[in-house]
């Protein structure tokens, strides 16, 4: 389940043997993954997943007397930035680069309408950037996923009932809806639709405004740091670092003292970012300084937090392990590395 190739050969046989005018590709998986800490630091939205996946390792192979059980070797929370779908038997994931490669080809003939991830914190820029020639809606949550996931008969059944009634939009629309009168305000959740056709221009403001941001950091410093602290990090207490980018850049555009150039070039891209956004939804306790209005990005809060991510390769200068090309084509990226060249801890 973490090949490409078995991805891409999914897709034409569903499109060989179930021709549709329309078409969704739902990509499910255990999103947050395994830690390795205490039962006791394990959130209880998460407890369902995590109890269920280790009997059925525990089933499958038992272990030794004197052995440890438990999870499988790749112990990080997975998505965002770097990857989806870790296959427990192989080890294999898929990263967004191998979706994007093998669903790239498949979409020359016709873009699936709706790609979406019943997984956690694959709403990010990097992965609409990712699918942006692939779908025309991307369906995603900036947060961790509650352990049991989508409540499919929510959607399915409107869906089943008026077929001719969804197009892309109103079906992203109204998987952001199923999942909000899902969860409502009892667990830490975030669910948002995303237009893929204005992604390329939302990137393009991103770029523009960390060139200008770049340029001035010697005397705007301050003011992205503030703006960075008033951003909580996503899965809180994994050690992850995506931040919802419509918080970063309200706070950089009002802060005092803001150079107007970097300002201007903050609210361009917060105006992009909105346009992107089809649908969104974030629970009481997702709202706030984490934001949550849609997109998120990947944003360390210093060099330490940076040095000690696990994957920060996928955001390292010159990287060719499945590089994530956003951070290749996009400013982003340079503007990142040189402002936590200035802020060490």
């Amino acid at each position: 389940m973490g090949d490409g190739a078995c991805l891409a050969d999914f897709v034409r046989w569903s499109r060989e043997k179930f021709p549709a005018r329309r078409e969704m590709l739902v990509i499910w998986d255990h999103g947050q993954g395994w830690r390795l800490r205490a039962a006791t630091a394990v959130r209880a939205v998460e407890r369902d997943r995590h109890i269920a996946v280790r009997e059925l390792l525990r089933a499958a192979a038992p272990p030794q007397q004197g052995e440890l059980s438990g999870p499988p070797n790749d112990m990080r929370i997975h998505g965002g930035v770097r990857y989806v779908s870790v296959d427990d038997d192989t080890g294999d994931k898929l990263y967004n680069r191998k979706i994007q490669d093998a669903l790239t080809p498949l979409a020359k003939s016709h873009r699936l309408d709706v790609v979406a991830f019943d997984a956690c914190l694959m709403a990010m820029l990097e992965t609409g950037y990712a699918l942006r020639d692939v779908a025309s809606v991307l369906v995603g949550s900036e947060e961790l996923e509650p352990g049991a996931g989508w409540n499919y008969t929510r959607w399915l059944a409107p869906l089943v009932g008026d077929p001719s009634g969804f197009d892309a939009t109103k079906l992203g629309r109204a998987l952001v809806s199923a999942y909000r009168d899902e969860y409502k305000d009892g667990d830490d959740t975030t669910m948002s639709s995303m237009a893929l056709d204005k992604v390329p221009a939302l990137a393009k403001a991103v770029t523009t405004f960390a060139a200008r941001a770049e340029a001035k950091l010697a005397s705007q410093l301050k003011v992205l740091k503030k703006a960075r602290s008033g951003c909580l990090n996503y899965a809180p207490g994994y050690g992850l670092h995506s931040i919802d980018l419509a918080r970063f850049l309200d706070l950089v555009k009002d802060s005092a003292g803001v150079d107007p150039g970097v300002s201007g070039a903050a609210a361009a891209a917060r105006a992009a970012l909105q346009s992107a956004v089809l649908g969104n939804y974030a629970s009481t306790s997702r709202q706030g300084a984490y934001g949550s209005a849609g997109v998120a990005i990947y944003f360390p809060a210093s060099k330490a937090a940076f040095d000690t991510d696990p994957d920060r390769e996928g955001y390292a200068p010159g990287n060719t392990h499945d590089p994530v090309e956003f951070v290749q084509r996009e400013g982003w990226a340079k503007f990142l590395q040189a402002y936590l060249a200035k802020v060490p801890s």
